[in-house]
């Protein structure tokens, strides 16, 4: 008597995970400066003199800044899982298929 096996069914899982972190270590620093100077003379008599006036002024500003980066990385994991499975009946010979059919008449 012969035995066959025979694919009744199958089933398959599959799942892709990637992980991605980075890393870095940052500096940043800033500087404002502003001024102001001003200077005012006024002199005005009141006879025929000469007059004098002094006006003088003076602006500044400046703005500075740095950047620093350091340490800088990256990782990146990757995953893959699968799984299978196929189920499988035994069929018997044909000559064993024929007897059971005959004694289930019976």
């Amino acid at each position: 008597m012969k035995k066959w096996w025979v694919p009744v069914g199958a089933k398959f899982d599959m799942s892709v995970s990637l992980q991605v972190g980075m890393s870095a270590d940052i500096d940043v620093s800033a500087a404002i400066e502003c001024g102001l100077d001003l200077h005012y003379v006024e002199n005005l008599p009141t006879e025929p003199v000469p007059i004098a006036i002094d006006l003088e002024g003076k602006a500044t500003a400046s703005i500075g800044g740095q950047l620093s980066v350091e340490n800088l990385g990256y990782t990146a994991t990757g995953r893959l899982l699968d799984q299978g499975r196929v189920r499988a009946a035994q069929l018997l010979g044909r000559r064993a298929h024929q007897g059971r059919r005959a004694r289930r008449r019976r």
